[in-house]
């Protein structure tokens, strides 16, 4: 039978090709609305935190292939997704993984962290864009997000 890590392997490239018949994207480069169904499960509450498991592996080609995954979610436009990942524990699973393919992983995350949905009742506007309206501020230190910000 087949092992573990190939059996991942097969059902991450098989969501990825699902979800690449149906674009999120026109030509434009516009999101198309709705978004097309098959990023909806992906991106659904009880279909995530599946993915983004699939970074704890620890396996080079699975979290690639995790990442791929979850950057078409996040690039999809579905900000109710992108505003919940938090939820996941992508950023500490992301920021756990010890290999040297990180370029997708970094690209997720710096899409993303800025746009979590997490609850500060301190939190002003002009932190928005800033290391401390950032979810990665308490995981970071401050000039690794900055740079993440502006790089």
């Amino acid at each position: 039978g087949e092992g573990r890590v190939a059996i991942s392997l097969r059902c991450l490239r098989m969501l990825r090709s699902v979800c690449a018949m149906y674009p999120s994207r026109d030509p434009q480069g516009l999101p198309r609305l709705p978004i097309p169904r098959a990023l909806r499960v992906v991106s659904d509450s009880t279909t995530l935190p599946h993915v983004v498991q699939f970074v704890l592996s620890g396996h080079a080609e699975v979290v690639e292939e995790a990442m791929q995954l979850l950057w078409a979610v996040v690039e999809c436009g579905d900000s109710v997704a992108v505003r919940k990942l938090y939820k996941t524990g992508l950023f500490f699973f992301a920021l756990s993984y010890s290999g040297s393919n990180v370029e997708q992983l970094a690209a997720v995350l710096k899409e993303s962290h800025l746009k979590q949905d997490w609850y500060r009742r301190d939190r002003e506007e002009e932190d928005a864009e800033s290391a401390a309206g950032s979810i990665l501020r308490a995981m970071l230190p401050e000039s690794l997000v900055c740079f993440l910000i502006h790089h």
